[in-house]
């Protein structure tokens, strides 16, 4: 198949460019070997600026991340920046802070970043080596900047890397910057882009690097968090604690914050420590996938460690991996994590007469309503988000700006979406798996100051809140068609929503698009969604029982999401009971996973 006129005229533009050796050399050798899918995959179309920033493959070409597609979008950046300091009148220089992560070309893109917005007259403070995304968003207002940018691809493959773009309240971009920033970048030309030497911008002090200085006040910020000063001081120096950076940014801070937190006995994971691109260790560097945890654990149990801890390369997700009376390591899933967290850190706030009234946890709206029935006991507001948390942060910002008598109009405690992200504090606006490390083993140590562990305090909580089972699938259609496949699926799915998940019927259905929840016996209107616009909906049965759709953001896929409850007369207090109920209530949950996939691809012939 020949190659369209319109890439072989991109590629011709390209050749025209001062590309870098590395960059000309694998379009040259694509050229002269004739790889005709390989350059219309590369040059047909442009990598996608969505309204958080791009991710996706390394390489040559206008649909790959690379050098001339980072600057474009600083320059539309650095544009929508301008204009807005000129139509909001503030009388400051703008400026910017940019960290990256340990991905290949990642230092590389972070500087190319920096170049550009010098260039363009914004100041820049630039972390003089790999730091993570929660310090980053820190440092926007902490350094009163403008905007942020954060060089990493968070939990991909090692083939991609990503731009993630925050704004000054230290939060990702949301309406109505986002939106205008892709406008912004849609309109940029090759020969739009402004350039400085990173030399230049160096010597001018339009680039200024930093460091220790930044970590030694985001450090003091996380250690605000801490709770229970006295119990780890008394508890620590029976903890053992493993972590792992899974070779990404979280070495740089996380053993130094667990031991300001008073922990003492910190292993870390030799063989995934360093930073490495490569990730040698490891299929995916994703706390949320169990084999991310083989390395640490064999260490675990080498120390008899009460808990293992995992980030990711650029340390915003965090997993554990939690010790059992028979010396095995079990993982709980995000949902669990979450629920457990939001358990502590109410019953201790409580405790200490520190739970403000108009209290808030925040949460995504595809994690779990464990969550939810926790914060009911505790009279906590539970506010429902899109997924990604971005929109957390926008939340605690809404707080902040429209105040009440004085006070935040809520009090945000925690915020946690299931994909193991969490954030307790207001320091960072993104989840921070830094001071969610710290949280973690702080209630480790509480669990074990009762002779228990996470997992006996889960099925406590369980017990007496209800039983809960949450996972996900994802359904991989790559490319082209992959992306139509998707768009009609999704298209199927609203037009003939599911009339039953598994045995029950379905009575509400909730389409986020169109901003609209519905009964699904009578097609009656019952209210609006009101969350912002997106490609979600969501079916719900009396029983609680409830499947999200959503066509992920940054990977070929669409994902479900699966919950299912047993509520019924609680609390639990029959240890055998309890244990029948949860197997029965897995199995179940198994089976609705497996009879809703097998409709989905009957439907679509896959």
């Amino acid at each position: 198949m020949p190659l369209p006129d319109s890439v072989k005229a991109e590629i011709l533009a390209w050749l025209k460019l001062g590309l870098e050796p590395e960059l000309r050399e694998e379009l040259e050798t694509l050229i002269r070997s004739n790889a005709v899918s390989e350059l219309a995959d590369a040059f047909n179309g442009t990598i996608e600026f969505g309204t958080g920033g791009m991710r996706g493959p390394m390489g040559v070409g206008t649909n790959r991340l690379n050098s001339v597609m980072i600057a474009r979008a600083t320059q539309g950046l650095a544009d929508y920046m301008h204009e807005w300091l000129d139509s909001s009148g503030t009388m400051v220089q703008a400026s910017a802070v940019i960290s990256y992560d340990s991905r290949r070309n990642s230092l590389r893109f972070s500087r190319q970043t920096a170049s550009t917005l010098a260039a363009n007259g914004i100041k820049v403070y630039l972390f003089k080596a790999l730091r993570p995304t929660p310090e980053l968003s820190f440092a926007v207002r902490h350094l009163g900047a403008l905007a942020g940018v954060m060089i990493t691809a968070s939990h991909n493959p090692k083939e991609d890397n990503g731009y993630k773009a925050y704004w000054a309240d230290g939060g990702q971009v949301v309406p109505p910057h986002d939106k205008a920033i892709v406008d912004r970048i849609g309109k940029v030309k090759p020969e739009d882009v402004h350039s400085m030497s990173f030399e230049e911008a160096v010597s001018r002090n339009m680039i200024v690097e930093v460091g220790t200085e930044i970590d030694e006040a985001f450090l003091a910020a996380v250690l605000k968090q801490r709770i229970n000063a006295d119990l780890v001081q008394k508890m620590a120096p029976q903890m053992n604690i493993v972590y792992s950076a899974l070779h990404g940014t979280g070495g740089t801070v996380v053993p130094e914050a667990l031991r300001r937190w008073g922990f003492t006995n910190i292993y870390t994971t030799p063989s995934q420590q360093e930073p490495n691109g490569e990730f040698p260790t490891v299929k995916l560097a994703n706390p949320e996938v169990p084999n991310a945890f083989d390395e640490s654990i064999a260490v675990a149990r080498e120390k008899n460690a009460d808990i293992a801890l995992a980030t990711d390369p650029d340390c915003d997700r965090v997993g554990v991996a939690v010790r059992t009376a028979a010396g095995d390591y079990v993982i709980p899933n995000g949902n669990q994590v979450g629920a457990l967290l939001v358990y502590y850190l109410l019953t201790e706030r409580k405790r200490k007469g520190e739970l403000p009234e108009h209290s808030s946890v925040i949460k995504t709206i595809v994690t779990t309503d464990f969550i939810t029935l926790i914060c009911r006991h505790f009279n906590v507001t539970v506010e429902n988000v899109l997924t990604g948390f971005k929109w957390i942060a926008d939340k605690i910002h809404e707080y902040e700006t429209h105040p009440r008598n004085g006070e935040p109009l809520m009090h945000f405690i925690f915020g946690c979406e299931e994909s193991v992200g969490y954030l307790a504090g207001t320091h960072a606006r993104d989840k921070d798996a830094v001071v969610t490390s710290c949280l973690i083993a702080e209630m480790a140590a509480w669990a074990k100051a009762q002779s228990k562990t996470l997992l006996d305090l889960l099925d406590e909580m369980s017990a007496i809140f209800g039983l809960f089972s949450d996972s996900q699938i994802s359904i991989y259609r790559t490319g082209v068609q992959g992306q139509a496949d998707i768009k009609a699926l999704m298209n199927a799915l609203r037009q003939n929503p599911p009339a039953q998940l598994l045995d029950e019927d379905v009575t509400t259905v909730i389409d986020v698009a169109n901003d609209t929840v519905t009964n699904r016996q009578t097609g009656e209107l019952i209210s609006k969604a009101n969350l912002p616009s997106s490609n979600v909906l969501v079916w719900r049965t009396a029983k609680g029982t409830q499947v999200v759709a959503r066509p992920s953001g940054t990977e070929p896929k669409i994902k479900f999401y699966f919950s299912s409850c047993d509520l019924d007369n609680l609390p639990i207090a029959n240890a055998e009971e309890y244990r029948n109920r949860k197997a029965a209530l897995a199995l179940r949950h198994e089976q609705l996973r497996a009879d809703f996939a097998r409709k989905i691809h009957e439907m679509m012939g896959w």
